[in-house]
């Protein structure tokens, strides 16, 4: 009987309860890390797009040159805020682009924070279970968009300080002392103005936050007088906006909307379904169920009379729809397919997460019918989606990867490649005047105190007398066929008898079995074909049966040199098919003319039999 009463029992009980309550709390940090390893998998540091226009920036800004009315004037879709954030981390990092990536990930898990936070308030029994669908919501990968280009920064960050702002107003509205109400307050209203100064999108918050404290459970005379702060400061920074911001081209958008007003609707609509699903016709359909239970939900928000303790989540679900619409009025008279970018997902998100914790909110407190079917719904919706997000974003890393790995082979040796530098922007002086910039500060792709590396590969703008490990980025290359297709022609194609050959016994078409310490195939190419600087890629395709795959040696001899291993490249295969970018070695772009290549098999132990089915040279179309 003592056993029964033994109090270091009980002890052990609460231990073991007190641990599986921070068990779901480990899954708000889960996505965290696989968003840390996606940016580390697919990010390339190199400038792609838009950044070059910042280059600009970040140019005369390092030279003395920039102006306060240049950097408070929006630039597209970024404010003050996003050029100030950005040129501070280019300083600090030398601007390397991957900084801002996983910033654009700190602040989607500030936000992930912000929404604990109101959680924790709102609902003092947690069911912490109950909201392991969020995290992966609030940093799904159908935002993969936002975290592998760095200027969409702004979009993260008025992402962040929306959150930030609903959350503050909701802890000054709480029962808390005046002076601490005074310091939330004034916190909302910060945030409130850097999300005005990052993106268009954030003026919204100016409005949301009105009817937020219109449905908070504020005293009337403090509601009034935070009413009247909070239009005052909103007025002054949206006319402020306003004067730098470009309107001609918003009221242009503004009459596509009222020639076709339903177009924005359905892109509004299929943007919000996109948060869970792919497929045009599939997120419309889930966009148009978000929005019929929405309409379900608040109206059991005022039957219940939970418009105070609901305040909160009402104004995020109010911010996510206008900021959605806000939107289409950019891409207002375009395909449908727009709405389906991933850059769009990181607001529209927003309205979805306010729906689930509105509806677990009414469920606990009242325990009826329709909050459970809409959280079980979502529940389903967003357990479903997880797959297909993850999936749809590796596909997406895998693309983004290999297009910029292309534009960083570029840019690392613009000098030699000025005429290709045109694919990466119509004005090739501009670029290369942007680009000489950055070697000259060693910054990006020339930073010297962390060169670039991509797959095993160091790009360095300097010539390296030695010969470059390739390591495994030619079996990444050649994991996407089609793509490779499309990006690159064919030059010539090697015929596969080889002139030489050392230490192989010949075993049928382009079969060798290994016969000694050195084997080698040496194949000849016409003289005056193939240069360095015109053949980029070689297409290798190799049959052998080995367990981590044959290590290659590739020489190459040209008119003014013989084969030696500074003109040597050395990596190994691990699929079939691989594609060898030549054009990353110094000595393959300096060579003039190619006489021949030489395929030597490192460890002739690793191949019991080698087959060579084709060697072609490409060139980017």
């Amino acid at each position: 009987m003592t056993g029964l009463t033994d109090p270091t029992r009980f002890d052990t009980i609460e231990v073991e309860r007190r641990s599986l309550r921070v068990v779901p709390f480990l899954f708000w940090a889960l996505p965290v890390v696989i968003g840390l390893v996606y940016i580390a998998r697919y990010a390339v540091n190199v400038p792609v797009g838009e950044d070059w226009r910042f280059v600009g920036t970040l140019e005369r800004y390092l030279t003395g040159h920039l102006e306060w009315s240049e950097l408070w004037r929006p630039d597209g879709q970024d404010g003050a805020l996003v050029r100030l954030v950005m040129l501070w981390l280019a300083r600090l990092t030398h601007y390397d682009t991957r900084a801002m990536m996983a910033l654009s990930l700190l602040c989607g898990a500030t936000g992930l924070g912000a929404v604990l936070v109101v959680l924790r308030q709102n609902m003092k029994d947690l069911r912490a279970w109950f909201f392991v669908p969020l995290p992966f919501l609030m940093l799904s990968l159908q935002q993969h968009g936002n975290l592998l280009d760095a200027s969409r920064l702004g979009t993260m960050l008025t992402q962040m300080f929306a959150v930030l702002t609903v959350a503050a107003l909701h802890r000054a509205s709480g029962p808390i002392e005046l002076r601490f109400r005074g310091i939330a307050f004034g916190f909302a209203l910060l945030c409130a103005v850097c999300a005005s100064l990052s993106t268009l999108e954030g003026v919204l918050l100016w409005p949301v936050g009105m009817l937020q404290l219109a449905l908070s459970a504020t005293e009337r005379r403090l509601k009034w007088v935070g009413v009247a702060l909070w239009s005052v400061v909103g007025l002054l920074t949206c006319i402020g906006y306003a004067r730098g911001y470009p309107l001609d081209s918003l009221w242009a958008s503004a009459s596509v909307v009222l020639r076709q007003p339903l177009q924005p609707l359905l892109w509004s609509l299929t943007a919000v379904g996109h948060v869970l699903v792919d497929g045009r016709v599939a997120a419309l359909v889930v966009g148009i169920a978000i929005i019929a239970l929405a309409v379900l939900v608040f109206v059991a928000v005022a039957r219940h009379g939970a418009r105070r303790t609901q305040s909160a989540w009402i104004a995020l679900f109010a911010f996510s729809v206008a900021a959605t619409l806000l939107s289409a009025l950019g891409p207002a008279g375009v395909e449908l397919e727009k709405s389906l970018a991933s850059t769009q997902v990181s607001l529209s998100l927003l309205s979805v997460v306010s729906l689930f914790a509105i509806s677990a909110g009414l469920w606990l407190e009242h325990r009826t019918r329709l909050p459970q079917i809409g959280i079980l719904l979502l529940w389903a919706l967003i357990v479903v989606s997880l797959p297909i997000s993850v999936v749809g974003a590796i596909g997406a890393g895998r693309r983004s990867r290999l297009e910029r790995q292309q534009q960083l082979s570029l840019l690392a040796n613009y000098t030699r490649n000025a005429d290709a530098l045109s694919r990466l922007d119509p004005s090739v002086d501009r670029l290369l005047r942007r680009a000489r910039f950055l070697f000259e500060r060693r910054y990006s792709v020339f930073a010297h105190r962390a060169r670039q590396t991509v797959g095993g590969v160091r790009v360095s703008s300097v010539d390296e007398r030695r010969s470059l490990s390739l390591g495994e980025l030619p079996n990444r290359l050649g994991e996407l066929p089609i793509a490779f297709e499309k990006a690159y022609r064919p030059l010539y194609e090697v015929k596969l008898a080889p002139a030489q050959l050392s230490h192989f016994v010949p075993s049928g078409a382009s079969r060798y079995r290994p016969s000694g310490p050195d084997p080698w195939l040496l194949y000849t190419l016409p003289p005056r074909l193939l240069s360095g600087g015109r053949a980029t890629r070689l297409l290798l395709e190799v049959v052998c049966h080995a367990p981590k795959g044959p290590l290659i040696e590739l020489y190459w001899a040209s008119e003014t040199s013989s084969l030696s291993e500074r003109d040597s490249i050395r990596f190994r295969l691990t699929s079939r098919r691989a594609v060898i970018p030549l054009d990353l070695h110094p000595g393959w772009r300096r060579a003039e003319w190619i006489r021949s290549i030489r395929v030597d098999l490192a460890d002739p132990k690793s191949c019991e039999m080698l087959e060579i089915s084709r060697l072609a040279f490409f060139a980017p179309r």
